[in-house]
């Protein structure tokens, strides 16, 4: 026997089956999705017997740096001596993946540590580290930059600084500084504070010769000035109207900038070529505009550009 079957019948059927695809099947066991929460890497610190002054502030800022992401659980405890096998298996048993182990000599400039992993009981680095400058938190930020990536495989921004403006209210009197501080907003240090109002700080890409780039408002224009880390001061750009937000390439071969010039559109100015020696003399910008004048990428009507720049290591 033959069944006709209708449009309007089909659509029906179209619509059942359908209907019967988003009924669940009930399984006499069940069927249970648990949500598996993030577990963080169990991680002993172990210091070796020393006497040398900045061992806890030293390990204490080891472990906060390594906390930071929530990626680990530090814990810090005395050791005799660096770990034989033996030691990291009972280490693995009390559930620790990782161990770092430091040695810190009281009469030395180097600390040496050593990374482990617990489970196949093989040390994964080692490493003498010299002390750069006499902070011991330094020492912790620049410590954990190195161990970060054998943990995550990824880099890391422990000994960064962060550069940042900020209006000071005291009475009646206001000043506006510039600051810069640790990653983790810990130990700010006003590099400027005086009365003009200062903006949008940049930091150039060179990590051995580090220069901070930002604007301030005078009566004529908005300028823009570079200072050093030792509070060295220089005008960088003093066209009309404004002049802001420096972007260097890596490789510190060409710069861009936003000027105005006095015309009312802020433009984008771009440059190729910087010479090397004229980022660590002057600021590079002076150099360009008694060298070579820039030549503006686009003139259209005012233009806004949201840099998302990387933190760079300043030591």
């Amino acid at each position: 026997m033959v069944y006709q079957v209708f449009p309007h019948q089909m659509l029906k059927y179209i619509l059942c089956a359908f209907v019967l695809m988003l009924i669940p099947y009930n399984n006499s066991r069940g069927h249970v999705v648990e949500a598996q929460q993030h577990t963080r890497i169990p991680v002993l610190i172990g210091i070796l017997p020393c006497q040398h002054i900045h061992k806890d502030t030293l390990t204490a800022q080891l472990k906060k740096d390594l906390e930071f992401s929530g990626q680990c659980t530090i814990k810090i405890s005395p050791v005799s001596r660096f770990l034989s096998k033996k030691d990291l298996h009972s280490l693995a048993e009390k559930g620790y993946e990782l161990g770092i182990f430091i040695d810190m000599p009281e009469n030395s400039n180097t600390i040496e540590w050593r990374l482990y992993d617990t489970r196949t009981h093989t040390m994964i680095k080692g490493q003498r580290y010299h002390m750069r400058g006499p902070d011991p938190i330094d020492w912790a930020h620049n410590m954990a930059d190195l161990v970060w990536p054998l943990l995550t495989d990824t880099t890391s921004s422990f000994s960064s600084k962060i550069a940042f403006c900020k209006q000071i209210s005291n009475g009646k009197k206001r000043t506006h500084a510039l600051y810069i501080c640790d990653i983790d907003g810990g130990r700010p240090i006003p590099l400027i504070e005086n009365s003009t109002i200062k903006v949008a700080p940049r930091w150039n890409y060179d990590v051995k010769n580090p220069l901070l780039f930002f604007s301030e408002y005078t009566d004529r224009n908005i300028r823009l000035i570079a200072c050093t880390l030792e509070r060295k001061v220089k005008v960088a750009s003093n066209f009309d109207g404004l002049n802001m937000l420096p972007t260097f390439w890596p490789h510190h071969t060409q710069v861009v900038y936003c000027a105005s010039r006095g015309d009312g559109n802020c433009q984008l100015y771009f440059q190729k070529k910087v010479p090397l020696n004229a980022l660590l003399i002057i600021p590079a910008l002076i150099y360009l505009q008694q060298q070579a004048p820039m030549r503006p990428l686009y003139i259209t009507a005012p233009m806004f550009i949201i840099i998302n720049q990387e933190y760079t290591n300043l030591t």
